[in-house]
């Protein structure tokens, strides 16, 4: 005999589509209630007021006043036209491959990770335990003065320049401007660092220059312009600074090493979590 027995109603309900259809609609109209604008379809584009007033602080510091009414609407609209054509062109892909945008958004990704790992301004403590650290690297500058003959714009051999007596015309009291070879090089250079004579003559002729004897034209000295002759009148060597001295300077250092030392460890993390396979050349 069939059991008559009617069929309870969530049993049924259970494998009814039209349930279903409903438990959904319900379920999404919830989440629209509770998060209302927050779930904004991928072609909705707001610009808020913030975002109006951040346009219009641009074109203050460039232009130095405020945009008109006309120019803010038009900020608006090429920001606007600038965010379609993003998407767009997010969508066909055209950022696969890029190299451009790789390094830029590299670059981004590493300018935001120095701004979430700012440190903290280092205590004295830390700074004098770095300074102590790396104490060779703080000296004043090394000082000379000299006076430079640029015999030609050749690298002569030592020979040749024999010939020429410029050490005899130099010592007996020709003047150097009438031996030097028109440039735009200083015959004099008085006071400077090492760096800047670095930086004129090159990092050769500042080595050759460093042990030479004072007061006294010597030569040939050669450097990236051809070949000189060098009368030096005063080479001051570096001395070490004192923490008080290098203070500002040690600060510097360490805040960059430390950012140095975050920045490795970041990457090491984010390098961890990928399994990465390179595959060996034939």
């Amino acid at each position: 005999m069939p059991n008559l027995t009617p069929e309870p109603f969530l049993k049924r309900a259970l494998r009814d589509p039209l349930f279903h259809f409903l438990v959904l609609g319900g379920l999404l109209f919830g989440a629209v209630s509770l998060w209302g604008t927050s779930l904004k379809t991928q072609d909705d584009i707001v610009i808020t007021r913030a975002g109006q007033q951040h346009l219009a602080d641009l074109f203050a510091l460039t232009w130095q006043r405020k945009p008109t009414a006309f120019e803010l609407e038009n900020l608006v609209e090429e920001h606007i036209k600038e965010e379609v054509y993003y998407r767009e062109a997010l969508a066909l892909g055209l950022d696969d491959n890029d190299t451009i945008v790789r390094r830029r958004l590299r670059q981004k990704l590493e300018f935001m990770q120095e701004d979430l790992s700012s440190l903290k301004e280092p205590t004295e403590d830390k700074l004098k335990a770095y300074f102590l650290e790396n104490k060779d690297q703080y000296k004043s500058d090394r000082i000379l003065s000299f006076q430079q003959v640029l015999v030609s714009p050749k690298k002569l051999e030592a020979a040749i320049v024999a010939e020429l007596q410029i050490q005899d015309k130099l010592v007996s009291g020709v003047t150097p401007e009438s031996l030097s070879r028109s440039s735009l090089l200083p015959i004099s250079m008085n006071l400077e660092s090492e760096k800047s004579i670095t930086n004129t003559f090159g990092a050769d002729f500042m080595e050759q220059i460093s042990g030479v004897e004072s007061r006294k034209w010597v030569g040939p000295i050669y450097s990236g312009f051809g070949t000189h002759f060098v009368n030096i009148s005063l080479n001051q060597d570096a001395t070490p600074l004192t923490f008080a001295q290098a203070r500002n300077k040690v600060s510097v250092d360490l805040t960059q090493s430390l950012r140095n030392t975050a920045s490795i460890n970041y990457y090491k993390n984010l390098r961890s979590q990928y399994n990465i396979m390179v595959e060996k050349a034939q």
